[in-house]
């Protein structure tokens, strides 16, 4: 290896690493349309791994919470689940919604 190489492959690794997210958008939103009519619009956010659930006229802002199959978000009263198109959601101030399918 040259000493212009030792130099400039870590360099290279580096601009590749802080710079592999750039095209992923900082948020995503996809509506999850339940058995009851209801629709749950979800907003994921990629910069804090957190969603915004909007419901009923309501905002939820939900961090992430470990879970063992899919992705869950929420706190002391209210819990969002979602794996592939599915999504489910469980609050204490509210009616729960299970069944919620995303449009293809």
């Amino acid at each position: 290896m040259t000493p212009r190489s030792a130099v400039t492959l870590p360099l290279l690794a580096l601009a590749l690493v802080c710079c592999a997210g750039e095209n992923v958008p900082p948020a995503r939103s996809v509506a999850f349309h339940c058995a009851n009519g209801a629709v749950l619009l979800a907003t994921f956010y990629t910069s804090d791994d957190s969603v915004r659930l909007r419901v009923d006229d309501r905002d939820y802002d939900l961090p992430r919470l470990i879970s063992a199959s899919g992705a869950r978000y929420g706190d002391e009263r209210t819990i969002f689940w979602n794996k592939g198109r599915e999504a489910m959601l469980q609050r204490a101030d509210g009616p729960s919604y299970v069944g919620c399918l995303a449009a293809p």
